[in-house]
This record gives structure tokens, C-alpha cells and sequence, in this order.
């Protein structure tokens, strides 16, 4: 079993001086205790398992990058057999723990037959993912293969436009999708500010006076302004996500039902708040990144790689800009 790590002395005298209960917080951020032990219990399970261990993760190269992305993913997926994980919640508690890419998770889902494929070569991050191309030559596609629920192509090739109602059901495609973004906005801006203040608590600068200890970084009211609006927002992100996710189920099963009456409003929140959060999330991992000195500068800081692979949230599932007109 492995040994409860050693506490640096003054994040322990910081922990000491909270008057929060840390155990009530933390099963409010969980959703409750209940969940809060499966974490814990999922996490304690990756932490002890020497297959994912992440030592090395900065010094490997891109190759050697995917072949370990790739080792975990696999050994990921013997676990949840092996271990019968069935339940949504320890399948996110194990995949948030491991905190590495899965280079087959789109293939977790769908399957595509291919003639040709390559990688698109090297990315600003996601270095173990394998993000490649697909060309199909003289292929065909049947018929029934292409999405045709609503919108239909016949044998003779005529196409036949979608009910009107239809077009509103394409609203609820991406919605899904954009709440999980929100989510990871929360994750990933809780991880930077965490880094950032533990570092502000243990880095100390410059003394008041001769003989007394040099002043604790986050003491300046300077890196306070930087910071704490910081952690006041991944709070913020993450209680946003959680009404959005209530909401996304309500208005499903509202769908579902044939009421589309509640789907505008989903459509607009989720674009706003993807747009919104991923924007805030990023500018603020950056500034996190910066608050820690020359120290965030280093891979091991863990700030330039949270930012490499946040980075493309603002872009991808909708532009910013466009989800914003899109709420507007």
C-alpha cells in the first residue's frame, strides 16, 4: 500500500487556519459522500496501479508518448471488466485518475471502415493522442448509414428535407457535448488554481524585515488579486455545470416525449456558458502558469501541458464567437 504522502509545512499551517470543513466541501463538490468514497476508492486503485504511473510523462517523445497512452487504455479497459465498473460514475472517477490521453476513445463508440488513413502530424498538445485523417476512395456508403432519421436520400438519389421540427432536434446534437466542455473547464481550472496557490503558500520572497522569515507569496495582496477570483470562478464553473447538466437531462426527457418547448433555452445556455467558460478557462490557466514564476515555466509544474490540451476548447465544438452570437 502506499505510504499518505508528506505534507509541506505551510500548506498544512494554511489547511489548519480554513474555517470550512473541508469533508462537507468536498462531498458538496462530489454530489455527496457516497460519491465522494467511490472516488476516493477509484483513485486509490489508479494510484496503486504500476501501470499508470506518470514519472516520465514529460521526458517521453511523441512515439513513445502514444505507445504509453496507448498501454493504459488497454490495461483501462481489462479493468473495467475485470473489476466489473459498470456505473458512468466510477468509469469518469478512473478515466479523471489516470489524467492521461485515450487514443481510442472515439473508437470506443463507433467504428469507421477505412482505405486510407495517416496522422495530421504534430499538435500544440494531446502528444499521446493520435488525431488522424480518413480517405475513402470510390467507396460506397450504404444508404442507411448516413444519419437519415430525420433527413432522408432515396435509391434514385432525391433527397428529402427533414420535418420542420427536425431542424430544432439538430440543436440537442451538440448540447451534450458543449455541458461535458463546461465541466472540463471546471476540472481544469480547478487543477491550475490549486497548483498556483500551493505554490504561492510554499514560495516565499523577500523579507520585511532583517531577521524574520521571507514572506509567503500568496501574503502579497498582489498575487491575491491575481488568484483568488480565480478560485472564486472554478466554484462558480463548476455549481454552472451542475444546472446545466440538470437541464440538459430535463429538457431530454422532455424531447423524448415530443415536447420541444424548453430546447431554445438549453441550445442558448449551453452555447453561452461553452463559450464563456472555456474562454475564462484558458486566459485564467495562463495566468496561473504566470503567477508561479519561472517555475510554471517548467513541464513539471504541470501548467504548460494543462494549458497545451486545454487550449483548443475555445475552437473546437463550436467557435466562440459563433456560440456567443448563437446565445445572443
Amino acid at each position: 500500500m502506499a505510504s499518505e504522502p508528506e505534507v509541506v509545512l505551510e500548506l498544512k499551517v494554511e489547511r489548519e487556519r480554513s474555517r470550512l470543513d473541508l469533508e462537507e466541501l468536498t462531498n458538496l463538490l462530489d454530489g455527496g459522500a457516497v460519491f465522494t468514497d467511490k472516488r476516493r476508492e477509484m483513485v486509490k486503485m489508479v494510484v496503486e496501479d504500476p501501470v499508470f504511473k506518470r514519472d516520465n510523462k514529460y521526458f517521453l517523445s511523441s512515439e513513445e508518448s502514444f505507445d504509453s497512452a496507448m498501454r493504459k487504455n488497454v490495461h483501462y479497459i481489462e479493468l473495467l471488466k475485470s473489476k466489473k465498473l459498470n456505473e458512468t460514475n466510477a468509469k469518469a472517477y478512473v478515466e479523471s485518475a489516470i489524467d492521461d490521453d485515450f487514443p481510442a476513445l472515439v473508437h470506443e463508440l463507433m467504428f469507421v471502415p477505412t482505405i486510407e488513413v495517416g496522422d495530421i502530424g504534430p499538435k500544440f498538445g494531446y502528444f499521446g493522442m493520435d488525431n488522424g485523417f480518413l480517405h475513402m476512395t470510390n467507396v460506397r456508403i450504404p444508404r442507411d448509414h448516413m444519419l437519415m432519421k430525420y433527413a432522408q436520400v432515396s435509391r434514385d438519389g432525391t433527397y428529402s428535407k427533414p420535418p420542420a421540427e427536425a431542424d430544432k432536434i439538430v440543436y440537442a446534437v451538440m448540447v451534450r457535448t458543449r455541458t461535458l466542455i463546461v465541466d472540463h473547464s471546471a476540472k481544469s481550472l480547478a487543477r491550475a488554481i490549486t497548483i498556483a496557490i500551493r505554490y504561492s503558500v510554499v514560495r516565499r520572497q523577500t523579507r520585511n524585515r532583517p531577521g524574520e522569515p521571507e514572506t509567503q507569496v500568496l501574503d502579497y495582496q498582489t498575487q491575491q488579486f491575481k488568484l483568488f477570483p480565480v478560485l472564486a470562478s472554478a466554484y462558480a464553473m463548476k455549481f454552472a455545470n451542475q444546472y446545466l447538466m440538470k437541464l440538459n437531462t430535463e429538457v431530454t426527457e422532455e424531447i423524448s416525449e415530443g415536447n420541444l418547448k424548453s430546447l431554445p433555452e438549453l441550445h442558448a445556455t449551453s452555447a453561452g456558458l461553452k463559450a464563456f467558460c472555456s474562454e475564462l478557462c484558458c486566459s485564467a490557466i495562463e495566468l496561473c502558469r504566470l503567477s508561479c514564476g519561472g517555475h510554471g515555466y517548467s513541464a513539471a509544474s504541470g501548467l504548460p501541458q494543462l494549458y497545451a490540451d486545454y487550449s483548443p476548447s475555445p475552437t473546437y465544438e463550436g467557435e466562440n464567437t459563433v456560440m456567443l452570437l448563437q446565445t445572443a
